[in-house]
């Protein structure tokens, strides 16, 4: 994939996420630069999708995809953050994914 640095270096910190099946890198956005998108496997209605369109380096918005549920529960759940950070990034992905227990530590080393 060829993606902008900023992309590169989320898509880094989810390395051990997306080997151990936690989470998938969706196909839609492959050819955009400056887009990605992951879904939960087995559940692929629940995704995320993460762009550095109009940011400056080093800031995302993410927009957050939901089951439909029978009782409305997210009808007034925000859904979309602008203007983060990669840290925070890595929250809101850790919890709509529930990445518990897995590292989304910087591997490089630096």
């Amino acid at each position: 994939m060829n993606k902008y640095r900023s992309l590169d270096l989320l898509l880094q910190r989810l390395q051990r996420a997306i080997a151990a099946g936690h989470v998938a890198v969706a196909d839609n956005w492959q050819d955009d630069e400056e887009a990605i998108g992951f879904y939960k496997p087995g559940a692929p209605e629940l995704a995320a999708y993460v762009s550095t369109h109009g940011q400056p380096p080093g800031w995302y918005d993410v927009e957050l995809e939901f089951p439909e549920l029978d009782d409305n529960r997210l009808a007034n759940a925000p859904t979309t953050c602008d203007d983060v950070k990669l840290n925070d990034v890595l929250g809101l992905l850790a919890v709509h994914f529930d990445l518990t227990g897995v590292s989304l530590q910087d591997q490089s080393g630096d």
